[in-house]
């Protein structure tokens, strides 16, 4: 498996205690299996995917809130919750 990510982001401060981390990326994969046994015989195969995704970050404290989407074959939504020590 092959793959190649770009990532770019910045960090703000909102306050003394909170800050926006906002984000935007791209990843891409290439995949080559080959079948190597003597049992089956298989045809090698190639497999491409890529996805985009934007979303942000925003840390208060130590509390952490962020959303994300991911635009591929099959496009998401999430968010996360955090809290670190």
């Amino acid at each position: 498996i092959y793959g190649a990510d770009v990532l770019a982001s910045r960090k703000f401060g909102v306050t003394r205690w909170a800050s926006l981390s906002p984000y935007v990326g791209a990843s891409t994969y290439l995949s080559t299996p080959h079948e190597k046994s003597a049992v089956v015989s298989l045809d090698d195969e190639h497999a491409f995917g890529a996805q985009a995704m934007v979303g942000a970050a925003l840390q208060v404290s130590k509390a952490r809130l962020a959303v994300e989407y991911n635009a591929a074959t099959v496009s998401s939504f999430s968010m996360k919750i955090g809290i670190g020590l």
